[in-house]
């Protein structure tokens, strides 16, 4: 046999048994995460600044020393220390130093040096010595200037932000805790605070303003409701009436020993029992979505996670026996679980704000067999289109390789 024909069924035996391999092992092609559209902070982008405790240990350490001082200066300097001394410190150079080392190098807004200044005004006004002269009437004249100052530059501009973030995420997805986190998310550099504050937005969207929403699934899409089986409509309106007859027993209960205390517990009870009906609102609103490409898994009012069917691996209902970080639990107390298994793991946000790397996925869809063979059809079409990119890939790799060689 000639050398180059030898050569050829050689060149061709090898490769016909990488693609074999290839085929026989399942070995997916290498990707990489994607690149989150709202990786982006926003204009408050957070760099490498002092730790939050240690600025606020600095500041705690200032008034401390200023409360010595006037404590030990002589009877002759106290009105002195008290009017003039203790105005300046608290309200010029504490919220001064809380600006160069926190807000400044964190790229926080300088709205939130705001609140620092009026704290030691408060604290000022408190020891000040009454009917002498004082430094304090200036200094709160002008940080009245200084908050005019600020909200007028400032909040136009994070409006914009935050409207823009808004709308963009309004575009993508149908969850309202989505609209507000891409909003927040602008104007807010850390991503905990971010997924706080969408939190609270949207308990009284689902509260207040989802009334007269009506629910209409994407187009493309099968929904799958998680909130029958499990009862947790009824058991929220239960617990809500009987948080409201408690409510009412409680404050006339504690009204007879401190007034206060009573406002302050009845305002607590009732704003717990507002979550606990927004959370069933949104869950009766908000079933889980199936795309022929993806899955968005969602939690009440709370939190949703989007899922790329080439992520997919399985749905089963046989616990995965994983680590409890590697499973994100989004189940409903009392529903049939499953698992979403995924193909390697992903970085999803907890209900928390954190980011952790998962493995699975955990849900409790009413329809549980359906959404089951809705997911395992999707990732065995992702399958199937990964492995003919592969053996495309690899046939283009044979037809070069064989010109190659009989070209030698």
């Amino acid at each position: 046999m000639p050398r180059n024909q030898s050569a050829s069924l050689v060149g061709r035996y090898m490769a016909a048994q990488s693609i074999a391999a290839i085929l026989a092992e399942g070995i997916p092609m290498p990707t990489k995460d994607p690149v989150p559209a709202d990786s982006s902070e926003g204009l408050f982008r957070h760099r490498n600044g002092i730790p939050a405790v240690a600025v606020v240990s600095v500041c705690a350490v200032m008034y401390l020393v200023d409360m010595s001082v006037l404590a030990s200066v002589p009877e002759t300097d106290i009105s002195f220390a008290a009017n003039f001394a203790v105005p300046f410190d608290l309200m010029v150079c504490v919220p001064l130093v809380f600006y160069v080392l926190f807000v400044r190098r964190r790229g926080i807004t300088p709205i939130a040096v705001l609140p620092v200044i009026y704290a030691g005004g408060a604290v000022s006004a408190a020891v000040a010595i009454p009917n002498a002269p004082s430094l304090l009437p200036v200094l709160l004249a002008s940080a009245f200037v200084v908050d005019i100052a600020v909200l007028a530059r400032e909040v136009p501009r994070l409006a914009k932000m935050f409207r823009k973030g808004y709308l963009a995420r309004k575009e993508e997805s149908a969850q309202p805790i989505e609209w507000y986190l891409g909003g927040f998310k602008e104007v807010v550099p850390s991503k905990a605070a971010a997924r706080a504050a969408a939190m609270e937005t949207a308990m009284w969207y689902w509260l207040a303003a989802s009334w007269r929403q009506t629910t209409e699934t994407p187009k493309g899409c099968t929904p799958f409701t998680y909130h029958k089986e499990c009862g947790l409509v009824a058991l929220s309106c239960a617990i809500v009436a009987l948080g409201l007859t408690e409510t009412v027993v409680v404050h006339l209960a504690v009204s007879r020993i401190s007034a206060p205390a009573a406002f302050a517990l009845s305002a607590l009870s009732l704003y717990t029992l507002a979550w606990i009906a927004a959370n069933a609102r949104a869950a009766a609103k908000s079933p889980i979505l199936v795309r022929e490409d993806s899955v968005t898994a969602v939690w009440g009012a709370f939190f949703c996670v989007h899922v790329e069917g080439g992520r997919i691996e399985r749905a089963t209902l046989t616990d995965p026996r994983l680590h409890k970080n590697e499973v994100l639990d989004m189940s409903s107390l009392g529903g049939s679980p499953c698992w979403v298994i995924l193909r390697e793991p992903m970085e999803a946000e907890t209900f928390l704000g954190t980011e952790r790397r998962v493995k699975a996925i955990k849900l409790s869809p009413d329809r549980l067999q359906e959404f089951m063979e809705c997911v395992n059809k999707i990732a065995a079409a992702k399958r199937q289109t990964a492995q003919d990119s592969q053996v495309r890939h690899a046939t283009r790799c044979i037809h070069y390789t064989s010109n190659q060689i009989e070209n030698a």
